[in-house]
This record gives structure tokens, C-alpha cells and sequence, in this order.
């Protein structure tokens, strides 16, 4: 696979708030056990919790886990770092040491 379609992979999978808040939670928490906690400021003015966990299983959990980048349990609700989060982790750790730099929409 080429340096352009990991890039690619990596930009698509952080396009999203929900998935770029839960990679990030992956950095230092893992595993994460029962319904994926997504931050307030996500759903603030988004969608309901309902129509959020129904995404969530429906379309990122599968596009995190194909790209590698978690490992979801589906039965358990339990979700964890993937074969290919080392792919990931630097991109995650630049925004997150950059945080204050980063503008609020980004998180």
C-alpha cells in the first residue's frame, strides 16, 4: 500500500468529530468497556444519544475497524486499540500536543 493511500486511510478516518474524540480517547484508555462514551461537546447541537449510538455501529465503529485503527467487540460493546493504531497514533498525538493550537471545531 502506498504512503498517499495511508494518508488517505488516516485522513478519512479523522474527518469525523466522533471518530477523531474516540481515537484519541484510544491514546490513553484502553480498553474502553460498555457503550463507547462520546464526549458532550460532540453531541452538543448534533443528534440525539440514540440516533448518535445508532451511528456509531452503523458507521463508524465498522470504518475504524476496517482501516485497522480499533478492534470492536460488538458483543461486549468493548472497543480497543487495533492492529493498525500505530499507523494512526502519531497524527493523534501532533493534534493532541497541539491542543490549545487546535481550533475548538477540530475537537
Amino acid at each position: 500500500m502506498s504512503g498517499v493511500d495511508v494518508w488517505q486511510r488516516v485522513l478519512r478516518s479523522l474527518e469525523h468529530p466522533v471518530r477523531r474524540r474516540l481515537l484519541v480517547a484510544l491514546l490513553d484508555h484502553n480498553p474502553q468497556s460498555e457503550v463507547v462514551a462520546i464526549p458532550d461537546d460532540v453531541r452538543e447541537g448534533r443528534v440525539d444519544p440514540e440516533t448518535l449510538q445508532v451511528e456509531l455501529e452503523h458507521v463508524h465503529l465498522p470504518l475504524l475497524r476496517s482501516h485497522g485503527y480499533i478492534a470492536w467487540d460488538e458483543g461486549r460493546g468493548q472497543v480497543t486499540t487495533g492492529p493498525s493504531f500505530e499507523e494512526i497514533r502519531p497524527v493523534l498525538e501532533l493534534f493532541e500536543g497541539h491542543r490549545d493550537d487546535i481550533p475548538d471545531g477540530w475537537r
